[in-house]
């Protein structure tokens, strides 16, 4: 189901947008069973960093369960200054023999010039060579958007930076629990934004998690057809679909070639914002999480009647 949000709800997220950034909007909340409203909120660097139910939290800081904007923020929306920190650029030179270390430093010391970062070098080797990079920045968000733009999306280095980096920041407890900004295996970054173990997801594996409901393959073949999950896509503004199979097999599609089926190899589909996915098991088994779940119940009616259990159904 899907509703507008409550004028507290909206208060709510205005205060999320407010210390997290404008990316978390309207159109990022998905709506549960019950009707209650929540949202994986991203912080300036695109990482998801909590699950906010706007529902829950409205109502307990009317009725005084949360007794102050200030509880609200630090305790249960983790708000603190979340923008000063490091981020880390690790090179693999391994997996572009083609770019020398000092041209990796050089694009990231241009990026950070102006933004009053400090770096430190560091180099070892794990399982083959690489090189951390480490800023420190009191503007983490304008760090790693200039980093993005300088190193990653350079004409010339980007492609090859993309494969062989790793780009992390620290969390609230430092490097403790940092977090992922990203990793030239796009499957590591999609394993931690959905808590995919390294065998199979739900529903063969784990708990349910929040927004994901998993369906019947064929039955959801039938009541959500192809044209319809593209159409979904492309009313985001989504026109590339990332495709990770089993076996290693990786691809980035256009949105028309977006197919999410068992072949064989299960499968995972999302895109860059991590905001949603779908999995297709070797046990008859689609998953759909995030906005999509909303939106594909909207579309089914009957999609209750279809809710995955075993393998063996009619």
């Amino acid at each position: 189901m899907t509703r507008p949000l409550t004028h507290h709800e909206r208060r709510i997220l205005g205060i999320i947008r407010e210390h997290y950034g404008p990316a978390n909007t309207e159109d990022d909340v998905v709506f549960g069973d019950q009707g209650d409203a929540v949202i994986w909120v991203k912080d300036g660097t695109g990482v998801m960093v909590l699950m906010a139910n706007l529902t829950n939290l409205a109502e307990w800081r009317q009725d005084g369960t949360i007794p102050s904007d200030e509880i609200l923020k630090t305790e249960w929306l983790q708000i603190a200054d979340r923008n000063v920190g490091e981020v880390c650029v690790q090179f693999h030179p391994d997996k572009a023999p083609d770019i020398e270390p000092d041209r990796i430093r050089a694009l990231c010391e241009a990026a950070a010039s102006g933004l009053g970062a400090s770096l430190r070098v560091s180099s070892g080797e794990d399982g083959g060579r690489y090189v951390n990079f480490f800023f420190s920045a009191n503007d983490l968000a304008g760090l790693w958007e200039a980093l993005r733009s300088r190193l990653l999306n350079d004409s010339t280095v980007g492609p090859a930076a993309r494969r062989a980096t790793i780009v992390t920041r620290t969390g609230d407890d430092g490097w403790n629990d940092y977090r992922l900004i990203h990793h030239f295996d796009v499957l590591a970054k999609v394993r931690e934004r959905w808590r995919i173990d390294d065998g199979y997801w739900y529903p063969l594996s784990g708990e349910r998690p929040d927004t994901v409901e998993a369906f019947q393959d064929t039955c959801f073949a039938r009541g959500v057809p192809l044209t319809a999950l593209r159409g979904m896509l492309r009313g985001r503004g989504i026109e590339r679909v990332w495709e990770l199979r089993e076996y290693d097999e990786e691809y980035e599609l256009a949105t028309e070639w977006f197919e999410p089926v068992y072949n064989g190899a299960e499968g995972y589909w999302t895109s860059e914002s991590l905001d949603w996915i779908v999995y297709a098991s070797h046990e008859s088994s689609v998953s759909v999480g995030g906005w999509m779940l909303d939106e594909v119940k909207n579309l089914w009616p009957e999609w209750r009647n279809h809710i995955w259990t075993s393998p063996f159904f009619e």
